[in-house]
């Protein structure tokens, strides 16, 4: 009767992260007056933020029975150490909305943009470059109050 020591069973897996901290962008808009107080319009121009992106490797080890190939005790996972690289994109946006003027100083609206911030390439050569492309949708509903000018007339 020949008895195997045993064997171990190996996986791994990666995971990927990819986080949008802080976005800004510069942008015009322009539409018509469907009546005095609600404006439909377009809008673009640029946009930039920071884009961060990860990873992580994990590797599961499993010892098995020599004999009966039957699993011994739980799996043994080891995570690798977690690396991120943070880089500053420039691009476009672009959109519609409607606003609403409630009375001279109170509006509301709701606005839709598309950003996009383009690829650029994350752990440049290393064994985990990759590229990453980011876009984002994001829709925004908000109030503004319009400071009124008001003349000003010193009195001695």
């Amino acid at each position: 009767m020949a008895v195997r020591i045993g064997s171990i069973g190996l996986s791994g897996s990666t995971s990927n992260s990819t986080d949008f901290p802080w976005f800004a962008t510069f942008r015009g808009r322009a539409g018509p007056l469907a009546d005095p107080s609600l404006l439909l319009y377009a809008t673009g121009g640029s946009a930039g933020g920071e884009v961060k992106f990860g990873t992580q490797a994990t590797l599961t080890a499993q010892f098995f029975d020599g004999n009966s190939n039957t699993p011994i005790g739980a799996p043994v996972m080891v995570v690798g150490a977690a690396v991120s690289e943070s880089k500053t994109r420039w691009g476009w946006t672009a959109g519609a909305g409607v606003e609403k003027k409630f009375n001279r100083n109170w509006s509301a609206k709701l606005e839709y943009l598309y950003i996009d911030l383009g690829s650029s390439t994350y752990f440049g050569g290393t064994a985990n470059s990759t590229s990453v492309s980011f876009h984002d949708h994001v829709l925004r509903a908000g109030f503004n109050y319009a400071f009124s000018p008001s003349s000003v007339v010193a009195k001695y």
